[in-house]
C-alpha cells in the first residue's frame, strides 16, 4: 500500500475493482474501505498487452504500479507456494518491488475456502513484514493461473510439466533421469522453476518410502535440481541431503517452498522459531546462490509475553559464495550470518 495520492475525476470503473471498464480484472480486494486491483488489458497475452497494480478509492487512488505501463509485465512475478503440511493447500501469487518495498499479492485455496491478502516486506515496513488479509470481490485461483500460464509462461515444456501428476512413475517415463533412486523414494513435492531465456529447471524433494520410525522420526530428505543438458536431457545438478529438515517426533519443522523467477526459497517452522532460505540463479556462472536469509525466534520474558528477535538479511553480490549445491541448514543461521549482512 504504501504512495501517494492522485484525485481521478470522472473515471469509468469495473464493478468491485478500480479496474477501467475496458480493461481485465485479474485481481481486485477490499481492505477497510479501500481497495486493491491488478488490471490487465484486454489485449494480454504472451505477446503483448500491460498490466498493473491499484490501490485505493475511486476518486483517490494511492499507488498505481508502474506509472509508465511500457514493458510493465516484466515488472511482476509469478510465484507458486507448496506447503509441505497440507497438500490440499495451493497458493498462487503476484508479486512485485516499488520503492524498496516488496509487494506479494495472493490467492490460496484450501479445500473449499479461498483465502487472500497482500504481504509487504521491506525497510519502509514495521518490523520490515506484515500481511493483511482482505476481502476478494474478483479473483480466484484459477484465475490467477490461467493469467500466468496464458499470459507469461511462455514456454510450452514448463507448461505441461507443472499441470502434470509427477508421480514416482510420470518421472522415471518421462524425465529420464539417471542416478535418482525412485524405487526407494517417493517424491513429496515438485515444481518447474522459471529462468531466463525462456530455459526453466525442475525441483523434486525426495523421501524414502520407509523414512519414518516408531518414534516419528526421519532421515534428511533430499533435495534435487535439475537442468537440461546439450543433449536435451535432464541432469541433477543439485543434490542436497542437508537442506530440507526432517521430521523429529510430531514436530515437522519444513513449511514450504516458494517458486518465482530464477529463484526458490525453503521455509521452515518450529515452535517458536522460523529460517526461510532464498537462492537466486546465476546463469553467468550457472550455479544457485544464496541471496537472503530471514527468521525470527521468540522468546517469553517475565510477563509471559512472547519477544521476538527477528533478522532480514540480504547479500551483497560480491559475498554471494554460499552455494545451494553445499548449503546444510543446521550450520547456517540467521545469527551465524550476521557478519555477512
Amino acid at each position: 500500500i504504501i504512495g501517494v495520492i492522485f484525485i481521478i475525476p470522472n473515471f469509468s470503473y469495473a464493478q468491485d475493482s478500480l479496474c477501467n471498464k475496458n480493461e481485465q480484472v485479474i485481481f481486485s480486494c477490499s481492505i477497510s474501505k479501500k481497495m486493491v486491483s491488478v488490471c490487465g488489458s484486454q489485449d494480454l497475452s504472451k505477446e503483448k498487452g500491460t498490466i498493473y497494480y491499484v490501490f485505493g478509492k475511486p476518486k483517490s487512488i494511492e499507488l498505481r504500479y508502474p506509472e509508465n505501463l511500457q514493458n510493465s509485465k516484466d515488472k511482476f512475478e509469478f510465484i507458486r507456494t507448496h506447503y509441505n503440511n497440507d497438500l490440499s493447500f495451493k497458493e498462487i501469487g503476484l508479486r512485485f518491488v516499488n520503492n524498496k518495498t516488496q509487494y506479494s499479492l495472493y490467492v490460496s485455496k484450501q479445500y473449499k475456502e479461498i483465502y487472500s491478502g497482500i504481504q509487504l516486506e521491506g525497510e519502509n515496513i514495521k518490523d520490515n513484514f506484515t500481511t493483511l488479509g482482505c476481502d476478494l470481490k474478483k479473483a480466484s485461483l484459477s484465475l490467477f493461473e490461467s493469467t500466468y500460464k496464458d499470459n507469461f509462461l511462455n514456454n510450452q515444456e514448463m507448461s505441461d510439466l507443472l499441470y502434470s501428476n509427477w508421480s514416482n512413475d510420470f518421472v522415471a517415463n518421462n524425465l529420464n533421469i539417471s542416478n535418482v533412486d525412485l524405487k526407494n523414494n517417493k517424491i513429496i513435492m515438485y515444481d518447474a522453476i522459471p529462468l531466463d531465456d525462456n530455459k526453466f529447471a525442475l525441483m523434486l524433494i525426495l523421501e524414502t518410502k520407509d523414512q519414518a520410525s516408531l518414534s516419528g522420526e526421519t532421515d534428511n530428505r533430499t533435495l534435487l535440481i535439475l537442468q537440461k543438458n546439450n543433449e536435451n536431457k535432464w541432469d541433477v545438478v543439485i543434490r542436497n541431503a542437508n537442506i530440507i529438515l526432517s521430521r523429529g517426533g510430531m514436530n515437522d519443522p519444513f513449511e514450504n517452498v516458494v517458486i518465482g523467477n530464477n529463484n526458490i526459497l525453503f521455509g521452515f517452522q518450529g515452535i517458536r522459531w522460523s529460517e526461510s532460505y532464498r537462492f537466486n540463479y546465476d546463469a553467468k556462472s550457472d550455479e544457485w546462490y544464496l541471496a537472503k536469509l530471514t527468521g525470527g525466534s521468540a522468546t517469553q520474558n517475565e510477563n509471559g509475553d512472547n519477544d521476538v528477535d527477528s533478522h532480514n538479511y540480504s547479500y551483497p553480490e560480491h559475498l554471494k559464495y554460499v552455494r545451494l549445491k553445499d548449503f546444510y541448514s543446521q550450520d547456517f543461521s540467521s545469527k551465524d550470518l550476521e557478519y555477512l549482512k
